[in-house]
């Protein structure tokens, strides 16, 4: 089944909901596998036991990985659901019973909306992976029957993106801070403009995540705002909407821009975009050996993890100049605010002259597709959450090997401390140094 995957209400004034007249064809998609589980091997994390005032619920990071340990859920998670279990019993009895929802943001692998599922969740953030942790661990036959029969017709969870806006009537807001300030105040912004005044919102985050400008910046869009004591490293942020602040129901969602002279064009970004305000290091390396080494000869391309897009649009405009005719390409990202910033930027970058099929894809890397691919171009995410590793790296490796043609080519980039050339030559055996400075290389691997 497919959805139009990227036509935000609140972005379409950038013109994202339209490519130009020039592209020989577009196509959204957005594949849906919510209801889908994947059986975990012998060597994948089943699950550990959340016990909170909710109930206990076993629950497990998303993606599988292979020897996953860490836990998928932390001490503010904790916090929170103890603080609405003490102060709010009798508001949350009256979601039970009503067509009001608890709004939760950021929720990073569903532990909240597992928890608190009976009373109606709207479960609303910039992760595709995480909405698909808090789906699949909300199924789980172990927390399913822990679930209290709700006492009404409504959908207990609903998904939205972060490149639209809730609609919805929330008694309860909950907001997970998360990594990008950019994000929490667009985030912010939003919520202003639909909560009543009665709405309880709440904040939460370990203590290391929570600065001043956290709170000031809550303090500056809602109004009135405190901060809980610290527990567990943990700790929770009160706001409530002011007289000061009601009047201003505008959402600035302006897009971050730069030049990019490997382009010759400005590149957007929004508001949980990585490198927001210049190129990153890591791409710029990349776009050098694209400029400067013989390209695979490639019709089928695929810019793997794409962030704003520049690698493959660097890539198909330079096949195109090379004379290699139509160009289809595919972007993939598990954010919506990544691959919104790709069409974005397509649409802004790629003139008349090249000939180019283009998908806009929000997925979890290739794990449910079947497409092959001549050319797979990939900068992997390094950080899960707030933690550096590298699984999710080897994981689109071993993907983009499945999805090469015979012949065909993964070119990746990465700080030399990663060693991602040992995790190559184990899957791929045949790959080659095309770039390296002072702190990345750029890693070409055939598939033979």
């Amino acid at each position: 089944m497919a959805f139009l995957v990227i036509m935000p209400s609140v972005l379409q004034r950038h013109s994202l909901s339209k490519l130009a007249a020039n592209i020989k064809q577009t196509e959204f998609t957005f594949s849906d596998t919510m209801n889908e589980s994947i059986r975990p091997s012998s060597t994948q994390s089943t699950g550990e036991i959340f016990h909170n005032a909710f109930g206990d619920f076993k629950l497990r990071r998303w993606p599988l990985l292979r020897r996953d340990k860490l836990q998928a859920w932390d001490a503010s998670d904790e916090l929170i659901l103890q603080h609405l279990s003490d102060n709010y019993k009798t508001r949350l009895q009256q979601l039970e019973s009503s067509a009001q929802r608890i709004l939760i943001v950021n929720d990073a692998f569903g532990a909240l909306s597992t928890s608190l599922y009976q009373y109606g969740v709207c479960n609303w953030g910039d992760s595709k992976i995480s909405q698909m942790a808090a789906q699949n661990n909300i199924n789980q036959p172990y927390n399913i029957s822990r679930h209290v029969s709700p006492t009404n017709q409504k959908d207990n969870l609903s998904l939205l993106s972060s490149t639209s806006i809730p609609n919805g009537d929330y008694g309860i807001a909950l907001i997970k801070i998360p990594k990008t300030s950019a994000l929490l105040k667009q985030q912010l912004l939003s919520i202003k403009t639909l909560i009543k005044d009665d709405c309880v919102i709440i904040g939460a985050g370990m203590t290391k995540h929570i600065h001043n400008s956290t709170l000031k910046l809550f303090s500056d869009v809602l109004g009135t705002t405190e901060s809980s004591l610290a527990k567990k490293k943990a700790r929770l942020i009160f706001s409530q909407i002011d007289d000061s602040t009601k009047g201003d129901k505008s959402v600035q969602l302006d897009p971050y821009s730069y030049y990019c002279k490997e382009l010759e064009g400005t590149l957007t970004s929004y508001a949980n975009g990585f490198s927001k305000n210049n190129l990153d290091l890591g791409t710029r390396a990349m776009l050098t050996a694209i400029k400067n080494n013989r390209l695979p000869k490639a019709k089928r391309l695929l810019d793997l993890a794409c962030g704003n897009g520049v690698l493959g649009i660097c890539a198909a405009k330079t096949l195109s100049d090379n004379g290699k005719g139509e160009i289809s390409i595919d972007f993939i990202d598990e954010s919506y605010m990544a691959v919104a910033a790709s069409q974005t930027n397509f649409s802004q970058l790629i003139s008349s002259k090249h000939s180019c099929k283009v998908n806009f894809i929000v997925e979890d890397g290739l794990s449910h597709s079947e497409k092959k691919y001549d050319w797979i171009i990939c900068n992997p995410p390094f950080h899960r959450g707030n933690t550096i590793e590298t699984q999710t790296a080897k994981r689109l490796f071993r993907d983009s090997h499945r999805h090469l043609e015979n012949n065909g080519e993964l070119w990746i980039v990465g700080n030399h401390h990663l060693k991602y050339h040992q995790a190559l030559e184990k899957i791929f055996s045949n790959y080659r140094l095309i770039f390296s400075d002072h702190r990345f290389s750029v890693i070409a691997a055939k598939k033979n």
